[in-house]
């Protein structure tokens, strides 16, 4: 009777170590699910965040690109020293709005609908970039003083934060005729010129690049 009861109490002991070993085995493996599953997101998440800094570091060169090109505009371009000829009709491409002094401040993007021309002197003579006809002279909160010129091929130039305005709503004028001067009315930080060129009446139609006169 002793004897088999020892032989059952080991059994039992036995089998009780045996579940006891199953419910480690499980753990362990369920451990190592969890382990492998927030090992490999954490991963993903590192490679994924590796890209995004990759992503951003092209961007920033293409945007340095950009700005290096900007600040290197060809000097046939910004000296041009527009000489004042009485025959304004014989002029027929477009002139640059400034007198050859100057460099871009702020360039044309989706956030700003024209160039700013900054570092001339206060009042310094503005230039019809085209033939055509003004249509408005006024001010505003934003623009300041600021003219609209309907050009010949019915696009429209605006010159804002003017100083001063030489022409009258309805005067033809001629590419690179004078009409008013460099200023900073109107919401400007500085002295400047913003021209813009439009499809349609400034702000009733989409602006473009005032770069492709050029």
């Amino acid at each position: 009777m002793k004897l088999l009861s020892k032989i059952k109490a080991k059994k039992k002991y036995i089998k009780k170590g045996k579940t006891y070993l199953s419910f480690l085995f499980l753990f362990s493996y369920i451990l190592a699910i969890f382990f492998l599953f927030f090992y490999n997101n954490f991963h993903f998440f590192s490679v994924k965040s590796d890209k995004s800094l990759a992503i951003l570091e092209v961007e920033a060169k293409e945007i340095e690109k950009s700005t290096t090109a900007i600040s290197e505009i060809p000097k046939k371009v910004l000296n041009m020293n527009f000489s004042l000829e009485k025959n304004h009709s014989a002029i027929v491409n477009p002139v640059w709005p400034t007198d050859g002094c100057g460099y871009i401040s702020n360039n044309y993007s989706g956030y700003h609908d024209g160039i700013d021309i900054a570092g001339c002197p206060y009042n310094a003579n503005i230039y019809a970039a085209m033939s055509g006809t003004v249509v408005t002279v006024s001010t505003k909160y934003d623009n300041g003083l600021y003219i609209v010129i309907q050009q010949d091929n019915g696009q429209y130039t605006m010159y804002a934060h003017l100083a001063s305005s030489y022409v009258s709503v309805g005067q033809r004028v001629e590419a690179s005729q004078v009409i008013g001067g460099m200023g900073r009315s109107g919401n400007a930080t500085g002295v400047h010129l913003h021209f813009s060129l439009w499809m349609a009446y400034p702000y009733l139609g989409a602006s473009l690049s005032p770069w492709i006169l050029y």
